[in-house]
């Protein structure tokens, strides 16, 4: 995910939150001055009518809390987001700011090599060259040489024998 693609998706989420938001404050504004408006209940009104009337206006105060919880929710999850948003851009620029721009280090590529032969030791620190067209470690080990692509891992060539007892100089196309 590019530092772009996070900035719009967070954009994207902070803007529906606050939407959502807007939205349920004009609801809870709406429903208060509606029940503003309804006058008192006379104390000569009919028992049973003043228990409906209570029996709405406790629904209401429910459908209220629900809306309130909603929100509280919405905004859990908002923060919950915002956080992972925040830690995948730091991990962005941490990639970003590695020392080098392929995928694999010369420590990976000196263990590739040493893996195409085994009981090889390593002859120097693997170096980036360039192998027909394509950028590559050059592992120089006492067997041989392997070229390992620097950005998928991938040995490209490997003239390095596969056993101590013999094969030097053999070369492989993996």
């Amino acid at each position: 995910m590019t530092q772009r693609t996070a900035l719009i998706l967070a954009a994207a989420l902070t803007a529906f939150v606050l939407v959502l938001i807007g939205a349920v404050a004009v609801h809870a504004a709406q429903a208060q001055a509606a029940l503003a408006a309804v006058p008192a209940v006379p104390a000569t009104v009919d028992p049973s009518v003043r228990a409906l009337i209570q029996e709405r206006d406790a629904a209401y105060q429910k459908l209220i809390q629900q809306a309130n919880d909603q929100l509280q929710q919405a905004y859990q999850q908002e923060q919950a987001l915002s956080q992972q948003l925040a830690q995948a851009q730091a991990q962005i620029q941490q990639l970003q700011n590695s020392s080098s721009p392929y995928a694999v280090s010369p420590e990976v590529a000196g263990w590739i090599g040493l893996d195409i032969a085994p009981g090889a030791r390593l002859m120097r620190t693997p170096e980036l060259v360039n192998f027909q067209g394509m950028t590559v470690y050059e592992v120089v080990l006492d067997a041989g040489t392997v070229y390992v692509d620097a950005n998928s891992g991938r040995v490209v060539f490997a003239r390095a024998a596969r056993s101590r007892d013999g094969g030097e100089g053999q070369g492989d196309n993996d």
